[in-house]
């Protein structure tokens, strides 16, 4: 039976668009033709369907392979990550450690400055220093 492009195309799951371009391409000749409508008989249909399986079945296979690297691609990533999280939760403790020792440090400073420093009770004894024109006897007459 006779099959117009339309036809082969919905047989196929593929746009008519695609089975015009592959028959313009490897000058496949209808049959016959019913008004505008040309029909294919099942020699030129055979012909058609086979490009179109052996096209789809290396899709699927190259979809397949895709598929797959984008697995090994998301499981390569998500290793990275465990391990990032696994440095990073180290890094944590470090720093735990770090601020720990860094509070007792702080808790004896503070300790310490609260003690009445030593030297301050020498500075209050000794006199104020004079500006050389408040000395005495150093101011000269110019009369």
């Amino acid at each position: 039976m006779n099959k117009s492009m339309k036809q082969i195309a919905d047989e196929l799951g593929v746009d008519k668009q695609q089975v015009y371009r592959f028959i313009n391409k490897e000058c496949i000749n209808e049959t016959t033709q019913q008004g505008k409508t040309k029909l294919y008989d099942e020699t030129a249909q055979t012909r058609i369907v086979e490009h179109f399986k052996a096209k789809s079945s290396v899709s699927q296979s190259t979809t397949e392979t895709n598929q797959s690297a984008y697995i090994e691609t998301l499981l390569k990533q998500i290793e990275t990550l465990e391990n990032d999280k696994k440095w990073l939760q180290d890094q944590i403790a470090v720093k735990d450690k770090q601020i720990k020792s860094w509070e007792g440090a702080a808790a004896q400073f503070s300790m310490q400055s609260t003690q009445p420093p030593l030297l301050e009770s020498n500075v209050a004894s000794q006199p104020a220093k004079k500006h050389w024109w408040q000395r005495k006897g150093k101011v000269k007459d110019n009369g």
